[in-house]
């Protein structure tokens, strides 16, 4: 079993190369441009349901791609620039691939890391969490409690002068596709959510953790009192619903040998496509916060969910018989 000591160095090392490789990517991208097609239909504020194959990038489009595929950091632009890079350059490609190996190594280093230092600290004798009470602490924690990055770790990559490190970032894979795309269409999913499963046990945990943890038996009593109320006991299956924002997807088609096939991606930033002329694009523009609202309200309306509040931040849904 890996000790904490090798896995602490082996994250710094892990991040010390996924910088060197988002540099020489970026400098690579900028270097091949003129080899290259690329479009941000936003950013260059093109029009949604046209064909954008025949439009030429903007030369600020070109260092914008290149920031947006290799930003791996925190900082205070928080808008997401969307769009494709098209390229059939060996080298480039080849370093995408290195890059996204990186992401891989650097994600399971981290979760190894993060496992490691939980059961250090929550498997005390006067805890008692351990094997599968300590799970079930982790997903109430990281549900209810946690939020954010592990504070040990985010001190480790401080003394290591990396703390910038923005993990959501570091570790979000670019998307490639398939060769010989021929057409690549834009869509927004404007319900977009996180559901998890949980139980009346996890919130039982919970409440015994505010109670003798945090030294709060009121918001314990409230939770409980709520349970209670709801009749939900150890075994009732429950959710935990998060809604996040307008997620942005596409639809390709790629020629085979015999005929094409259609593909399906996440398409939020830049997707790839490795070939060298650009297929048939179409762009959607993002939805209103009108629309997401109104579309998240249906959604609501048809769904067999039952929202329950057992107290203030502890929300939870249960499927309707």
């Amino acid at each position: 079993m890996l000790d904490t000591d090798h896995l602490q160095t082996e994250l710094i090392e892990q991040t010390r190369e996924l910088t060197g490789l988002a540099k020489e990517l970026r400098d690579a991208l900028l270097s091949h441009r003129d080899q290259m097609w690329c479009c941000l239909p936003a950013f260059d504020d093109h029009e949604s349901d046209t064909d954008l194959a025949s439009t030429l990038p903007s030369s600020e489009a070109w260092f914008k791609l290149a920031d947006t595929l290799t930003d791996i950091w925190m900082n205070k632009e928080t808008h997401t620039h969307h769009g494709v890079l098209v390229t059939d350059v060996p080298a480039l490609l080849d370093l995408l691939a290195t890059f996204n190996a990186a992401k891989v190594k650097t994600a399971e280093v981290a979760k190894k890391l993060k496992t490691d230092l939980l059961n250090r600290a929550e498997s005390a004798e006067d805890f008692g969490f351990t094997g599968d009470s300590l799970k079930q602490y982790a997903l109430v924690r990281d549900e209810f409690l946690s939020r954010g990055r592990d504070r040990q770790i985010h001190l480790l990559l401080r003394e290591n002068h990396a703390e910038q490190l923005n993990f959501k970032k570091a570790l979000r894979l670019i998307k490639v596709t398939q060769e010989a795309v021929t057409r690549f269409r834009y869509v927004w999913s404007k319900t977009n959510y996180r559901k998890r499963p949980i139980s009346g046990s996890d919130l039982l945990m919970l409440a015994d953790h505010h109670r003798h943890r945090m030294n709060n038996p009121l918001l314990a009593e409230f939770i409980e009192e709520g349970l209670a109320q709801h009749n939900i006991v150890s075994s009732t299956k429950l959710y935990r619903l998060s809604f996040i924002r307008p997620t942005l997807k596409a639809n390709y088609k790629y020629a085979i040998e015999d005929g094409h096939e259609w593909g399906h991606c996440l398409a939020s930033g830049i997707v790839v496509i490795p070939q060298s002329s650009p297929p048939t694009l179409i762009w959607q523009a993002e939805p209103s916060e009108v629309d997401v609202a109104q579309a998240r309200e249906t959604w609501q309306t048809k769904s067999k969910l039952d929202r329950i509040v057992l107290a203030d931040q502890v929300e939870v849904y249960r499927e309707l018989q």
